[in-house]
């Protein structure tokens, strides 16, 4: 690997005439930044790949880390082989030390965020390093509620642009040791976001649920495989043009806001609680996600609608609304059939009295909250 320029953006052949990365530094909201681009990956049909590294001490255009490029070397192998990376999915390199980093092994993939110097195309995968304790977090709990606690740690919505090689855990497992959607049948659904705003009279909440039509056949057997009703949760993922997203851990008894210049116009949850059995249909913001209590008949719609692909509305408690929309994600690729499904839901086999005992911990968390 040989750089041929020294002027950024520089370019370094990672695989002679296969596979190249250019070098910009720039700056992200005042933090100086590397950012590595590849190009030659679309040659097999994945995305081209960013990964944006802030800058230590004496590193410029002549002195910049290569462990992004051998990470760039590791891809296009596994790309080689068959292996296909897209938005919010994550793969670990078992066997290498990311940026000589011990505790740090798995990357993330989300769109770019704002703020960077550096034009992409859209369709680029943007790398966000993980610690390894994250990633157990990001697979238990979801992208959005891992991502969601390194933005409030960084105070940068929705998480920084930036990857920091020496910082500490945002979250760990122990924070959410205590949350509710653990007693719920887990679910992760690629494509699907949930976000609170107001209706377009702008005078009461709406809770809307998007869905991408890649994922139907996913939700579609989750409810299928429901043969009673009974609370489910689908983690979700970061709502398009949400300016704010909801964000929880253990001991806090409300829930607080990370938002772009305060703004909350729209409200990303990182999970949808659905809970039957309800005397009315109500919402109630529980931690970092919305929790609907439906009544069993409105229940039986929803999973209709989301069995057949159809919109779905309904009127809840002071005037609010729930809908669901069938609606793509500015990252979906179009007819794509290698889009990525979700690893397995974690079915937590609630029998009876550990369901009337989820909803016992629901009222009393709702008690707490409200």
């Amino acid at each position: 690997m040989t750089s041929l320029d020294q002027t950024p953006p520089i370019v370094v052949d990672v695989i002679p005439q296969q596979l190249q990365a250019f070098v910009h530094l720039h700056d992200v909201t005042n933090i100086p930044c590397f950012t590595y681009v590849t190009n030659g990956l679309t040659a097999y049909e994945q995305q081209e790949i960013s990964f944006t590294l802030r800058r230590v001490g004496n590193e410029n255009c002549t002195n910049f880390p290569m462990i992004p490029i051998e990470l760039f070397h590791n891809i296009y192998d596994r790309v080689r082989s068959g292996e296909t990376f897209d938005f919010g999915g994550c793969t670990v390199f078992d066997r290498f030390e990311l940026l000589g980093t011990q505790n740090m092994k798995a990357v993330i993939f989300t769109r770019e965020q704002p703020g960077s110097e550096v034009q992409l195309s859209k369709d680029t995968l943007h790398a966000v390093l993980i610690t390894d304790e994250e990633y157990q977090v990001y697979k238990r709990h979801g992208i959005l509620r891992m991502l969601s606690k390194i933005g409030y740690k960084e105070r940068s919505f929705p998480f920084p642009s930036w990857n920091d090689r020496f910082r500490q855990n945002a979250v760990t497992m122990a924070d959410l040791e205590t949350s509710i959607i653990l007693k719920t049948f887990l679910n992760r659904i690629s494509g699907t976001r949930v976000t609170k705003m107001k209706t377009e009279d702008q005078i009461n909440d709406l809770i809307l649920m998007q869905v991408s039509p890649n994922s139907h056949e996913i939700v579609k057997d989750l409810v299928a495989r429901m043969d009673s009703p009974r609370p489910f949760t689908i983690l979700t993922e970061l709502d398009d043009d949400a300016d704010s997203c909801l964000i929880w851990k253990s001991g806090l008894t409300q829930p607080t806001t990370l938002s772009v210049h305060n703004t909350t116009i729209r409200t990303a949850g990182c999970f949808i609680l659905f809970c039957p059995e309800q005397f009315e249909n109500e919402l109630k913001m529980v931690e970092d996600g919305y929790t609907l209590m439906l009544t069993n008949a409105t229940y039986h719609q929803l999973c209709e609608a989301i069995s057949s692909r159809k919109p779905f509305s309904v009127p809840l408690k002071e005037n609010g609304q729930f809908r669901l929309e069938w609606q793509p994600m500015y990252s979906d690729k179009k007819d794509d059939p290698k889009r990525r499904t979700d690893p397995k839901d974690d079915d937590n086999g609630l029998n009876p009295l550990e369901y009337l005992i989820c909803v016992k911990l629901l009222e009393q968390l709702i008690g707490i909250c409200f």
